[in-house]
């Protein structure tokens, strides 16, 4: 459908701009495209996603990893021709002028401030999704050149956004203290909740155990390792499936700790799981451990809830800042022992609850439906902010 087309029917048009939409991009690039798909499918909103690097063969939506939106995303090509080239530069400019809301994934990019001096042109309002790129432990990496992209260009940038759109409430806060005169929007990632989600309350013998993520150093699985150990000295049946690809070098280090440890023979390494063996791994499993160093949301989690399936995470994962007591458990340490005690509180708790629990705080919190709803009041009132406005918005959820 053409812009003059979405006008007709008065729907709003969004345009939302993203480096890359690779399943080596985590949760990010899955955030983008299931956006788009969300905003169509929901937000009776004409949603188009354009992104600028990486093949085909790559995107999340090639691995199943996420659904094929209505209208399919498309590759921006800047210069020169190529095969998988969908969209030129004056195509998509025609896109932006014509939008009522530009959503940029992403703020130590090279291409941010240029978009943001034309959509500055065009009259369009634009907002930054930052992904994590600004909490307090992200600004304490390569610090030189985030100081120099903020000399240069990051100022200009802010002072056109309409507002910085983040998925915790640690992320708002760090954010706030770093850019104390920009707007703040608090969101959250939503997943589409599976029709069937688990039912036998009944924890299998041995324990299955679900680590799935990204394999990066933060997700510290080598915690995860660490902990099938002491639960089988314990004399704990455990079984551990770790599901994800990444750093090819930490997962072969990985391999040998299990190995090292003697637990190699309780311990599947999966690979990407998508589709049908992705739901299997949820459906499966007992409970799913996430002991991040830094999490800025953690889809992982909100899927693990909302296939009812109780958790043990650490304080830092974004999503997890408002699971209740009952769904699972949260360690503040980054030890074995600590995941191991966390691992048995909440073998503990009785688990036909925790199920229960998990799945309606998915419900709640983590639901497109509910979720879209949000982003569709943004749209409507992207041109009334004011100076009255909150610098710091929170979801009410009061009646939920």
């Amino acid at each position: 459908m053409s812009e003059a087309e979405s006008k007709m029917d008065n729907r709003p048009l969004v345009i939302q701009v993203a480096q890359r939409i690779s399943v080596s991009d985590g949760g990010p690039a899955k955030n983008a495209v299931d956006l788009d798909n969300a905003l169509q499918t929901y937000g009776n909103v004409d949603s188009r996603l354009f992104w600028l690097s990486g093949t085909d063969e790559e995107t999340v939506i090639a691995r199943g990893v996420s659904p094929l939106a209505p209208q399919r995303p498309l590759r921006l090509r800047l210069a020169g021709k190529s095969k998988s080239t969908r969209c030129s530069l004056i195509q998509f400019l025609r896109h932006a002028k014509q939008a009522d809301l530009v959503i940029a994934h992403g703020y130590f990019l090279w291409w941010l401030p240029i978009l943001s001096a034309l959509l500055s042109l065009f009259g369009t309002s634009f907002v930054i999704v930052p992904h994590g790129s600004l909490t307090a432990r992200q600004q304490g990496i390569s610090k030189r050149k985030k100081a120099l992209f903020e000399f240069l260009m990051g100022w200009y940038v802010r002072t056109k956004s309409e507002a910085f759109i983040v998925y915790s409430e640690s992320e708002l806060n760090d954010l706030g203290q770093k850019f104390p005169d920009s707007r703040i929007v608090l969101s959250t990632i939503g997943i589409d909740i599976p029709i069937q989600r688990m039912n036998d309350n009944v924890v299998h013998s041995p324990v299955r155990l679900l680590s799935m993520s990204r394999i990066a150093p933060k997700k510290r699985i080598d915690l995860a390792i660490a902990a099938v150990k002491q639960l089988s000295d314990m004399d704990i049946g455990v079984q551990l499936l770790v599901a994800g690809s990444g750093d090819t070098k930490l997962l072969q280090t990985l391999k040998k700790m299990a190995h090292s440890l003697g637990v190699a023979d309780k311990i599947v390494f999966a690979g990407e799981l998508a589709g049908a063996e992705k739901r299997s791994a949820f459906l499966e499993s007992d409970f799913f451990l996430l002991p991040s160093e830094d999490e800025n949301f953690g889809i992982g989690f909100a899927e693990a809830m909302a296939y009812g399936l109780p958790s043990v995470v650490s304080i830092y994962v974004g999503s997890a800042e408002s699971m209740p007591e009952e769904a699972g458990v949260k360690i503040e340490k980054l030890t074995p022992e600590d995941l191991t005690f966390g691992i048995v509180e909440a073998l503990n708790k009785d688990y036909s609850i925790a199920q229960l629990a998990a799945h309606s705080h998915a419900l709640q919190y983590f639901s497109w439906e509910s979720v879209v709803l949000g982003w569709v009041e943004l749209i409507k009132q992207q041109r009334k902010a004011s100076a009255e406005t909150p610098k710091f918005i929170r979801p009410d959820r009061s009646n939920s």
